[in-house]
């Protein structure tokens, strides 16, 4: 199964600093990008999934000024929120969830391609 997302995600460090300018940026942020990908999850859903699962994130960018570890972060932690409010996952623990794997391609595409 794979979602595509064609969206830059934000940085960790985007996310830290929105938290430290107001606690309900941070809050807006999650809640926005939680939402965008259980909207796109639903889309990208078919078929049964036998748990555990082993999931690969393909971050897309458009350019080597982010660094991974930063980007990685932030798409680990929305999509993954995303998949389970989506119900696509019932929990997000090692019960369901075996292996993660990040890869970052500069090809000047922009977006998280999601691979189950």
């Amino acid at each position: 199964m794979i979602v595509w997302i064609p969206y830059k995600f934000p940085s960790l460090n985007e996310y830290i600093n929105a938290e430290r300018r107001n606690r309900f940026l941070g809050a807006k942020m999650k809640k926005e990008w939680t939402e965008l990908v259980r909207l796109h999850t639903l889309r990208g859903l078919s078929g049964e999934v036998d748990f555990p699962i082993s999931i690969k994130f393909i971050i897309h960018e458009s350019n080597k000024r982010r660094d991974v570890d930063n980007v990685s972060a932030m798409v680990g932690k929305f999509c993954l929120d995303g998949m389970v409010k989506s119900g696509m996952l019932p929990d997000d623990s090692q019960k369901y969830i075996k292996k993660i794997e990040y890869d970052v391609v500069v090809d000047g595409r922009v977006g998280v391609e999601i691979i189950i």
